[in-house]
């Protein structure tokens, strides 16, 4: 099913397992020289005793440089993500 995001894209959700994982495939139109092209990418969530353990896996873009800023990215999202909920604050 899509579901647009806020930077303006589309996802297309894969899988929905509640309470332990999504996946979803993004678009990749933006990079001059390339045709568009789709990537993979997996949120597992598992329980633990101090709360939730949140692991994010993505597929390789179409270079090492490119992929790099995919993760860096990703890794800005789930930092921002742990701040906040380390916070107390709820999502809405």
């Amino acid at each position: 099913m899509p579901c647009p995001d806020q930077g303006g894209g589309v996802r297309i959700w894969t899988e929905v397992t509640p309470t332990s994982r999504l996946a979803y495939t993004s678009l990749v139109d933006f990079v001059p020289d390339h045709e568009p092209y789709e990537f993979l990418t997996v949120v597992t969530l598992t329980a633990t005793a101090d709360g939730t353990e949140v692991v994010m896996e993505v597929e390789p873009l179409h270079d090492d440089v490119w992929t790099g800023r995919l993760v860096q990215g990703r890794q800005n999202e789930l930092a921002n993500l742990e701040r906040v909920l380390s916070q107390g604050a709820t999502a809405s």
